[in-house]
C-alpha cells in the first residue's frame, strides 16, 4: 500500500530511491527553460510565449525541497549518532565544494587573463562571498546576482547556509518540537519576504528571493515530507487523500501558470503565498512520487530513464548551463545568447548538449569519485530512534530506556 521502503531503512542499505533523480531532472529542466527563455528578445514574435514560462524559476524551489528532504532526513536518522556533525559535514563538502570550487577557481583565472565576453562577466561582484557561499548577501545587497558566470550559485549559497544551521537545529531540539518549528519557519518566511519586497525593493529588489531566511519555506517543506514519510500513521493519511491532493496541487498550478503573474517578484508571489505555495506543490508531488500508486502518471514520469539520468548530473548541469551557453553562443556569433533566429536556437540546442555531456563527463571523472570517498566516512551507532506518531500524527519520540 505504502509504495516504498521507509527512507531510513533505504538509506542504510545503499539503496537510491530513483524518483528523487527523476524529480531532479525536473527541476534541472526547469531550470534551464526558465534561464534559455530569456534570451528571447523582448521585440521578438516569440516574447509572448515566455510569459508561460515566467514560472520556471521555480525549479531551484524545488531543489530546495529536495535538499529538506534527503538533509532532514538524514540528519533525522543520525541525531543520536556521536558523530554527526563531523561525518555529515565531511560528506556534504565532499560532495559540494570539489565541483563548485573547481568552477569558481575556472571563473577566477578567465577574470585573470581578462577574457571579454559581456554576457559572462559584465557586472561582477566582489570575489570573496563566493569563496565563502555568502554570495546570497553580496547579491541581495547589491540587488543584482552580478556576472552570468557564477550567478546561478546563490542557491548554493542557501543551500550552504541550511547544511551549516540545520544540523545543530535537529541536534538541539526535541523530537516533538521540531515539526512545529518547521511550520513556524514556513509561516515566518510569508511576511519576511513581503517585508523585504516592500523596505527594500528600489535598491535591493532580490533580497527577498535569494536570502536563506527567505527560503526557508521550501526547505522546511522539504523536512516535513521527511517526517510525513518516516510515520507509518502519516503515510497512510497522506495515501488516503493523494487523489484530492493531485487535484488541488495541478489546479493550484494551472492558476499560476495561467491567471496570474508567476514572474519572480510578482504581487502573487510575494504577497499572497505564491512562494509557499509552490514548495508545497513540490512537496506534494515529491511524497506521491514515493507513496502512490505505481502506475500513476507521476510515478511514471519520475521513473523515465533519462529523466533520471539527468537528474543524477543535474549538479554539474546547474553550475555549467550559464558558462556553456555564454562561450558556445560568444565563439559561434561573437555576441550574447539570443533566441531571435532558427540559427540561435540551433546554438541553443548545441550549447545544451555540450552542457549535458560535460556533466556527465563530470559525474563519471570527477564527482563520483569524491561521493564514493565520502562514503567512507561512516555514522556510528548510536540510541536507534522509534517514530511514534501521536493522535495528532506529528510527535516523534526516542525509546525510553
Amino acid at each position: 500500500m505504502m509504495g516504498s521502503p521507509p527512507l531510513k531503512a533505504a538509506s542504510r542499505q545503499g539503496t537510491r530511491l530513483p524518483e528523487l533523480d527523476g524529480l531532479r531532472g525536473m527541476a534541472i529542466l526547469l531550470v534551464l527553460v526558465f534561464h534559455y527563455s530569456r534570451f528571447v528578445p523582448s521585440d521578438s514574435a516569440g516574447f509572448k510565449l515566455t510569459q508561460y514560462t515566467n514560472i520556471a524559476w521555480c525549479g531551484v524551489d524545488l531543489f530546495f525541497v529536495l535538499s529538506g528532504f534527503l538533509i532532514g532526513g538524514i540528519l533525522i536518522d543520525r541525531k543520536n549518532s556521536p558523530n554527526l556533525f563531523a561525518v555529515f559535514y565531511a560528506r556534504r563538502t565532499l560532495r559540494i565544494f570539489p565541483l563548485y570550487f573547481l568552477v569558481f577557481f575556472s571563473y577566477l583565472i578567465f577574470l585573470f587573463v581578462n577574457l571579454d565576453i559581456p554576457y559572462l562577466f559584465d557586472g561582477q561582484l566582489p570575489l570573496w562571498p563566493f569563496g565563502m557561499f555568502l554570495q546570497n548577501f553580496s547579491m541581495a545587497w547589491t540587488g543584482t546576482s552580478g556576472a552570468a558566470y557564477m550567478g546561478a550559485t546563490w542557491s548554493l549559497a542557501v543551500e550552504e547556509q541550511f547544511y551549516l544551521v540545520f544540523p545543530l537545529v535537529v541536534y538541539f531540539m526535541p523530537y516533538r518540537k521540531l515539526p512545529y518549528f518547521l511550520v513556524s519557519c514556513i509561516v515566518l518566511a510569508i511576511p519576511l519576504r513581503a517585508v523585504l519586497y516592500h523596505w527594500f525593493s528600489a535598491d535591493h529588489h532580490i533580497a527577498f528571493y535569494v536570502l536563506m531566511p527567505c527560503r526557508a519555506d521550501a526547505l522546511a517543506v522539504g523536512v516535513l515530507c521527511a517526517i510525513v514519510f518516516r510515520s507509518r500513521q502519516l503515510r497512510t493519511m497522506f495515501v488516503q487523500r493523494i487523489p484530492w491532493i493531485q487535484w488541488l496541487a495541478v489546479l493550484t498550478l494551472a492558476a499560476f501558470i495561467f491567471l496570474t503573474d508567476p514572474s519572480i517578484s510578482s504581487r502573487p508571489m510575494i504577497y499572497f503565498f505564491g512562494y509557499t505555495a509552490l514548495s508545497l506543490i513540490f512537496g506534494s508531488a515529491l511524497l506521491i512520487s514515493l507513496l502512490g500508486n505505481p502506475n500513476s502518471m507521476i510515478r511514471r514520469i519520475t521513473n523515465l530513464t533519462w529523466l533520471r539520468s539527468l537528474g543524477r548530473i543535474a549538479f554539474a548541469v546547474y553550475l555549467f548551463h550559464l558558462p556553456v551557453v555564454g562561450f558556445v553562443f560568444w565563439i559561434v556569433t561573437g555576441g550574447k545568447p539570443s533566441l531571435d533566429s532558427p540559427g540561435d536556437i540551433v546554438v541553443c540546442l548545441a550549447a545544451i548538449s555540450f552542457t549535458i555531456v560535460l556533466g556527465w563527463l563530470s559525474w563519471v571523472l570527477f564527482e563520483r569519485h569524491f561521493i564514493d570517498f565520502g562514503s567512507r566516512f561512516i555514522y556510528a551507532a548510536g540510541k536507534d530512534i522509534h517514530y511514534i506518531p501521536s493522535n495528532s500524527g506529528l510527535s516523534m519520540k526516542p525509546p525510553s530506556h
